[in-house]
């Protein structure tokens, strides 16, 4: 059924974000960069409920084992409920009915973002030709009236910054273009590239969109981390961050490409230029370590990976449960030890 994979989908998938929180702060109390982690994270919450079919042969419950007894493991996987079972008792019946819309909705919404996509494309190939090259503070770069400061393409990644960005002194303006130096030689507009290909794929798999909009925290994190290493000057880059955002001009190609970087993003991104005492640090760790191994551990149960592989989860196992019976002759079996053997519960 569709519904019930959609759901363990993004079960799994909030599993998978969960894992990435804990690592990530777990780095983040020893300033290491983490914006690997949150691509690891969605590559697997897109493609791992979409192959798990193809790649694991869940096997029927068979409750017949050598001897005609019955396994505790057999027992508590026949009746432990699944979450499904646990929201609602006629989920079977309701999910079957919501098949039909909820795949005709995952069409629609994919191929809608897919326009939205295309009309993002055109956008920035379009931007590339107005662009003009510019020679600033040593670099070259290209200048537009409304867009930047950013990286845009892939194969072939330019600097773009804003008109108003000339007008700044000279060192506020190395600072920008260093930001986005970094952010080219990271290769970072291939991974907002990444998560935005996992949100269209899946539009319906919430907890994708919240890891593609960490994914560009901490892509910024780690670069205004590489850009501060060129710099004692920690409040001025603040200021340059918030006067940026308060000037920026390619809000709405932000909303086209990726989930847009608010006032919360400025303020955990100055919040994150801190340096971070060393009391504490291996407490967060150990704690998000822990998490993070719970969290995986859930998501590669038996549960979760029956659910992204079966048809259909929710169908009761069809077990069958014997109980061998001593051999004895008939010349020594009476008919009171018979009926004693039928209406035994426990053991002879």
């Amino acid at each position: 059924m569709i519904a019930n994979w959609m759901l363990s989908a993004m079960v799994f998938s909030s599993l998978c974000a969960i894992a990435a929180l804990a690592i990530d702060s777990a780095l983040r109390a020893f300033r290491k960069p983490s914006r690997l982690v949150w691509v690891a994270a969605i590559i697997a919450g897109t493609t791992w409920p979409l192959i798990a079919r193809f790649v694991l042969r869940p096997a029927p419950i068979d409750a017949t084992a050598a001897g005609g007894t019955v396994s505790s493991t057999t027992i508590i996987t026949a009746s432990v409920p699944s979450l499904l079972d646990l929201l609602s008792g006629k989920w079977a019946n309701i999910a079957s009915l919501l098949d039909g819309p909820l795949l005709l909705a995952w069409l629609v919404g994919t191929a809608l973002l897919l326009v939205q996509l295309s009309l993002a494309i055109r956008t920035l190939e379009r931007i590339r030709r107005r662009a003009s090259a510019h020679a600033l503070d040593g670099e070259i770069v290209f200048v537009d009236d409304a867009v930047g400061p950013a990286v845009l393409g892939v194969l072939n990644p330019r600097i773009v910054v804003p008109t108003w960005l000339l007008s700044l002194d000279s060192e506020l303006r190395r600072l920008v273009v260093r930001h986005e130096r970094e952010h080219q030689r990271a290769r970072d507009p291939a991974l907002m590239w990444l998560s935005v290909a996992a949100t269209t794929i899946a539009p319906w798999n919430a907890p994708l969109w919240w890891m593609a909009r960490q994914l560009r925290l901490a892509m910024e994190i780690d670069c205004d981390a590489r850009t501060l290493r060129h710099t004692l000057d920690h409040s001025q880059y603040a200021k340059l961050l918030l006067l940026i955002a308060g000037r920026n001009s390619s809000t709405q190609l932000a909303l086209m490409l990726s989930p847009p970087s608010g006032p919360s993003h400025i303020s955990r991104r100055i919040s994150a230029m801190r340096k971070q005492p060393v009391r504490g640090r291996f407490a967060v760790v150990s704690t998000s370590v822990f998490i993070a191994a719970l969290a995986v551990a859930a998501a590669c149960s038996n549960r979760i990976a029956a659910n992204l592989s079966s048809p259909n989860p929710n169908a009761e196992p069809q077990t069958s449960v014997t109980r061998a019976q001593p051999e004895k002759s008939a010349a020594t079996v009476s008919e009171t030890d018979t009926s004693y053997f039928d209406l035994q519960v426990n053991r002879p």
